[in-house]
């Protein structure tokens, strides 16, 4: 480790609630006038199912 995390780490210690207070922020300008939505799925997927059988889940998808 270089000492310039060692100090970064000693500064900023581990993340939380006022690390905006720490780190300049930017303004994201859009462009672009079209909005980017997610596609809706046609089939109904069962959670339950996913959680209990995970394995088959991931080779079938």
């Amino acid at each position: 480790m270089s000492s310039c995390k060692v100090g970064r780490f000693i500064v900023y210690n581990f993340a939380d609630i006022k690390d905006y207070k720490k780190f300049p922020n930017r303004v994201i300008e859009n462009k672009s006038d079209t909005v980017f939505n997610f596609s809706k799925t046609i089939e109904n997927i069962d959670l339950n199912h996913i959680r209990n059988n995970f394995d088959d889940y991931l080779t079938k998808n």
